[in-house]
């Protein structure tokens, strides 16, 4: 069975993932495989974030800023979460079991990770 583990360190340039810097990252990559990424604008970690897991741009998505503006008020995105299917969505209707470690506990809502 095959396995996909992506990982994100947010505003860790690609050029920092090298053999010297970030030795156990480049070694993995060099196993696995490895791709560079590139920030959607707004370059904020949520609509980034969210993002990645729907493969949607940021309009479609609907996290197009850490806050949003929501029934009239601002309101953090990570109380609303992304309005399209999710990697996790796909995972779930496949039958396939998926797990989200993250070092920031609004993005698991932001990344739709809670389902």
């Amino acid at each position: 069975m095959a396995r996909v583990v992506f990982v994100i360190v947010d505003a860790l340039a690609h050029r920092h993932v090298n053999a010297t810097t970030t030795p156990t990252m480049h070694a993995l990559g060099l196993e696995g495989g490895s791709a560079l990424g590139r920030a959607v604008m707004t370059s904020a970690t949520y609509p980034n974030h969210a993002t990645f897991a729907t493969g949607a741009l940021p309009l479609d998505h609907g996290v197009v800023a850490n806050w949003i503006v929501s029934e009239g008020r601002a309101r953090p995105s990570y109380d609303i979460g992304p309005a399209t299917p999710t990697i996790f969505d796909a995972c779930h209707a496949g039958g396939r079991s998926c797990v989200a470690v993250l070092g920031d506990q609004h993005l698991v809502s932001i990344m739709g990770a809670t389902r």
